[in-house]
């Protein structure tokens, strides 16, 4: 009985180890994001099995859906086999889903190259360049922004006594309901002009 061989899978944990990040290089020309192409990850793939001796074939590619609007729109989905194979004749099997929609007769290249794309990505979790993790980034904790920091007047016990002591100066004899009058009307005056503004508003 032939023993079991599994060289594949070796190979394939070394190809994972020496492969690099593949930074999102492309851009989408129509709405400006950027992305990583299946020819990105195929050319920093491609050196690297060949140094390791293993090679990718299609299998059975299955439609698991194929429509076709009124406008000559194809809407298609494929699931597509993949076999990856090493120079003892080792297999690993692996499946790739490519959908895509054309008004052309580029539906089916489009499918075949998603599918290969997210396939490849699965497989060796192949991290982009700009990759960080957020563990690693601990955010300085925020000060509290003080009235004289802002600038602006609000209600705190700082602003407060000011805006009371302006008033009382201008008319002694004001009463506790005109103070919570003008501190409400005064929100968000610059501290520079707030006298200016409390005198226009008690004429």
């Amino acid at each position: 009985m032939k023993e079991e061989s599994f060289l594949v899978y070796e190979k394939l944990a070394l190809i994972n180890k020496e492969l690099p990040a593949v930074a999102k290089s492309s851009k989408n020309a129509h709405q400006g994001w950027k992305y990583r192409s299946a020819e990105d990850l195929m050319n920093a793939l491609h050196p690297i099995m060949a140094k390791h001796g293993v090679f990718l074939c299609v299998g059975n590619i299955k439609r698991k859906l194929w429509e076709r609007d009124s406008k000559n729109w194809t809407h298609c989905i494929l699931e597509v086999q993949y076999h990856w194979m090493a120079s003892d004749g080792s297999i690993m099997p692996c499946v790739g889903f490519g959908e895509a929609k054309d008004n052309g007769d580029k539906v089916v290249g489009k499918c075949l190259t998603y599918a290969l794309k997210t396939m490849l990505q699965t497989v060796f979790v192949i991290p982009t360049e700009d990759t960080q993790d957020p563990d690693a980034y601990i955010a300085p904790p925020s000060e509290p922004v003080t009235p004289k920091e802002t600038g602006i007047y609000q209600s705190m016990p700082e602003q407060k006594k000011t805006l009371t002591n302006i008033v009382r100066a201008i008319n002694p004899e004001v009463s506790v309901a005109q103070l919570k009058t003008v501190d409400k009307h005064m929100q968000g005056v610059a501290m520079t002009g707030l006298e200016a503004k409390i005198k226009e508003f008690l004429k």
